[in-house]
């Protein structure tokens, strides 16, 4: 991967949790978007609660070393 993609990555993994979800919900969004615009597919969208609960167990696999993320 590039520099900056590795300094992108860096930089959101030490946000303030919060913020890091917020990430995480816009680009998931972003995605979400674009997988509807090229398959006229919309996804259905998690609940807030869902996925902020989906999100927790990831980041607390990747903080124990239970998941090593893929750069």
């Amino acid at each position: 991967m590039s520099k900056e993609y590795q300094h992108i990555l860096a930089r959101a993994m030490s946000l303030p949790q919060n913020e890091f979800f917020a990430l995480v919900q816009a680009l998931l969004e972003k995605v979400q978007d674009k997988i509807g615009q090229e398959t006229g597919i919309s996804p259905m969208p998690l609940e807030d609660q869902e996925l902020f609960a989906e999100l927790d167990r990831r980041v607390e696999e990747i903080r124990t070393g239970k998941v090593k993320p893929i750069p």
